[in-house]
């Protein structure tokens, strides 16, 4: 994950084999929760809160990509669920998570010393 997040697309077969695993337990999860929404098992509120954790994934290219190929494996009601959703994700640019970490441990540093 740490190279999709920095925009890497040079992955092994071994990092793309344990990124599809990954992905396939999050869209497995997003689609049972579909499903008890369909049934009025849940409400709206976890409905969108399963599928905004996976409209973030989806703004990596490669996850995306991923889900193109691997999209016809999934009930056609949750992939045009999931596409509706996913649409408008705009792609992200790549992110240096240890620069995230230090801007934001230094926001919290600057409202602590207030």
């Amino acid at each position: 994950m740490m190279k999709v997040i920095s925009g890497d697309t040079n992955l092994t077969a071994l990092e793309i084999y344990g990124l599809e695993i990954q992905l396939r337990m999050s869209l497995t999860s997003a689609q049972d929760t579909f499903m008890l929404h369909k049934q009025s098992m849940i409400d709206e509120i976890q409905l969108e809160g399963g599928l905004r954790s996976l409209r973030n994934l989806f703004g990596f290219p490669v996850l995306r990509a991923m889900w193109n190929s691997s999209r016809h494996t999934y009930s056609p009601e949750f992939v045009e669920c999931f596409d509706d959703h996913t649409k408008n994700v705009p792609l992200h640019e790549p992110v240096d998570s240890l620069e995230r970490l230090r801007i934001g441990l230094g926001d919290l540093q600057s409202v602590a010393s207030k």
